[in-house]
């Protein structure tokens, strides 16, 4: 509507595009809504405000809903609001954060497993046969090792808590030993660092380490632990770096806290959406 009033505002576009960018699912919404808004003309009487205001409110719940639902029917494991021990069909252990989703497809010689959405630690037993663990384009190879993988929107992060890692990128490669960390995104390709121990999948101890990370990942790592989705209205907004350690015991209390060291504001309806805005 806003486009209809400025259609060549450079930021409003710009706004649309990135929500566009995020999947299929929002260009499908927005199609609907476009599709809705013409249908209906400018001048809107009465009855037709109340039934575009329904029709905008399904297609919300649809867009906040359809990604659950998606993850769901993928997943063999998936947890709560809370840290979840598992056991894969291979005998390996993992750890998952809340909202964390995971599929294990081991077969006879390789230990395979996907990591569908949020962070796990995997505890992975040398033997024989490799363990695969696929996170979006990334693919991480061990035989025995203890290593976090973590998906933020694009964004894909292996920390290594002992032993050796072997990740491929398409044509790109690295291996990391203890201590090492590699955050890969299709815009800046992978960077290694040295971590700390402690930092090391931190959200077992309620923390995430945050320190040059964009907005929009780290409402993620936040959203996995705060009933309800975290919608970011401004493209600006979440591409924003951010410095420092969330304190995760209250969510909802991290969430706030972050909004404001960014001069915006977060509205909330219930436990059912968080929408922040400039």
């Amino acid at each position: 509507m806003r486009l209809r009033e400025h259609p060549e505002d450079a930021r409003l576009k710009a706004e649309r595009d990135a929500f566009l960018a995020r999947g299929e699912a929002e260009r499908a919404a927005y199609a609907q809504v476009v599709t809705a808004w013409e249908g209906s003309g400018r001048k809107l009487g009465p009855n037709k405000s109340v039934i575009i205001a329904a029709m905008l409110g399904v297609l919300v719940s649809v867009y906040i809903m359809a990604e659950p639902l998606r993850t769901y029917l993928m997943a063999d494991f998936q947890s709560g609001y809370s840290a979840q021990d598992i056991v894969l069909a291979s005998g390996d252990r993992a750890v998952l954060d809340a909202h964390t989703a995971v599929s294990d497809d081991t077969e006879a010689n390789t230990r395979r497993v996907t990591l569908i959405e949020g962070a796990a630690v995997f505890d992975v037993d040398q033997e024989t046969r490799s363990f695969v663990v696929s996170a979006g384009d990334v693919t991480i190879e061990v035989l025995g090792t203890t290593f976090e993988a973590l998906r933020m929107n694009d964004t894909v992060a292996v920390a290594v808590e002992e032993g050796r890692v072997r990740i491929r990128v398409v044509d790109a490669s690295w291996t990391l030993n203890a201590g090492d960390q590699l955050i890969w995104s299709e815009a800046s390709g992978g960077v290694v660092s040295q971590i700390e121990m402690d930092a090391v999948a931190p959200w077992r101890n309620r923390r995430f380490v945050a320190d040059g990370l964009t907005f929009s990942e780290v409402a993620t790592v936040i959203d996995r632990h705060l009933p309800g989705r975290i919608v970011i209205t401004s493209a600006a907004l979440a591409e924003a770096r951010v410095l420092g350690t969330i304190n995760l015991e209250d969510p909802k209390r991290a969430l706030d806290a972050l909004v404001a060291a960014k001069g915006a504001r977060v509205i909330s309806a219930g436990s059912f959406a968080h929408v922040v805005m400039p």
